[in-house]
């Protein structure tokens, strides 16, 4: 056919199916070059910080470190039948990060957490009396994240992917501080778990550079259920001061951008590179909970699931379309 229906039907395949039109116009022209479905999959390094650790304690004499960059993949795979709307799946992790920091000293150690007033004498381990200070402790705090998704997508030429999607994310804390004096052992033990899901929009957009390379944004944006716990557990030796856990529903939002160079080595294969930031909201880490220092027996128990993790790194990647 011809004429304006073949000029709407031209224009929703693309350049996708591997052609251009041809002469376009209310009388004759090249017939529409027929779609041919095609799969993709992309295979990338991620490079990633969970920001924000440094100078963390709860003990007086030393703290921990930032987290260090941590590799992890992102394994991306999608099809499109008709060179315009398709579907993807997505896996993201497991990125893992710890800080482990630990000391002794014969001068003694001591701690940053209080004793419960009603309780005196209860953190003798931890070396919360100048009399009686501890010998050794140690700190270790570890981070974790991975996310599966699936999503439907729409191919606007060459230039767009656009996504629409549900996602779920599971990030989860562990703090650790143990401490030795004489005899004697203590512990304060955290874990704040995030199990998230929701949905997520989302863009690939490319701009043209030269002949086989282009720059790139890409961009997530998603709202999920919360479903968070934490637990606590303070142990003075033989005594236990605070233990239990506490479990809620909450909002959070997880944003993504990126941005880079991507470069065609064929007709099947590219390759990419660029800069990633992630920004974490409404979610329960260690960190928040634990940030009382008034040891009783209700300590840690009160789920907080308001903090903000922001997540910076690199990326590199190979992607084959055929």
């Amino acid at each position: 056919h011809h004429g304006l229906g073949q000029a709407q039907s031209c224009g929703s395949c693309g350049t996708q199916c591997g052609g251009a039109c041809g002469t376009v116009g209310y009388g004759g022209g090249m017939a529409c070059p027929t779609c041919d479905p095609y799969r993709y999959a992309s295979v990338e390094a991620l490079y990633m910080r969970r920001e924000g650790i440094d100078n963390f304690t709860v003990a007086r004499d030393f703290a921990l470190d930032d987290l260090d960059f941590e590799w992890a993949p992102r394994i991306t795979v999608g099809m499109v039948p008709d060179c315009v709307n398709g579907i993807e799946v997505g896996f993201t992790g497991v990125l893992d990060w710890e800080s482990d920091m630990s000391i002794s000293a014969v001068d003694g150690l001591s701690t940053l957490l209080i004793e419960d007033p009603a309780q005196p004498g209860t953190l003798g381990t931890f070396g919360f009396n100048a009399a009686d200070e501890a010998d050794a402790q140690r700190q270790i705090y570890e981070s974790r994240f991975w996310s599966v998704e699936m999503n439907r997508t729409m191919m606007a030429w060459d230039v767009a992917k656009l996504l629409i999607g549900g996602r779920y994310i599971d990030f989860e804390e562990d703090f650790n501080y143990s401490t030795v004096n004489g005899a004697n052992t203590g512990l304060l033990r955290n874990n704040a778990a995030n199990r998230m899901i929701g949905l997520q929009v989302g863009a690939d957009i490319y701009n043209p550079m030269g002949r086989f390379s282009s720059s790139y944004v890409r961009a997530r944006a998603g709202g999920f259920l919360n479903i968070a716990e934490a637990s606590v557990l303070v142990r003075n030796d033989a005594s236990i001061l605070a233990n239990g856990s506490e479990e809620s529903t909450e909002l959070s939002g997880m944003f993504e951008f990126g941005t880079g160079v991507r470069y065609q080595l064929g007709e099947l294969m590219a390759v990419r590179g660029g800069f990633e930031a992630w920004y974490l909201t409404g979610v329960a880490t260690s960190e928040e909970q634990i940030s009382s220092a008034t040891v009783t027996p209700t300590f840690g128990r009160a789920l907080i699931a308001d903090d903000d993790v922001f997540f910076i790194g690199l990326t590199f990647g190979a992607e084959l379309k055929y």
